[in-house]
């Protein structure tokens, strides 16, 4: 799905990456794959910015970094200083 969301995204579809991209976050909230989970956080916020939700968008890119964190994924841990 996710392959496929970003696929349409890039290709203008924005619509149909949407629709792509919400299922990928259900489907792996569903399998418990909280790896795969956030990369499609990722990429809902994105498509969700792009259709300019940009509240909805962060609130979702808060979600993927929440769940990176969780995972102490080193590429979503946020460093404060």
């Amino acid at each position: 799905m996710y392959h496929l969301a970003f696929g349409r995204l890039e290709r203008g579809a924005v619509t149909e990456a949407l629709a792509l991209a919400e299922r990928c976050v259900a489907l792996t909230e569903e399998f418990k794959l909280q790896v795969l989970q956030v990369n499609g956080y990722i990429l809902l916020g994105i498509v969700q910015r792009t259709f300019g939700a940009v509240d909805e968008a962060c609130t979702t890119h808060q979600t993927a970094l929440r769940l990176g964190q969780q995972l102490s994924s080193p590429a979503l841990i946020v460093h404060e200083e």
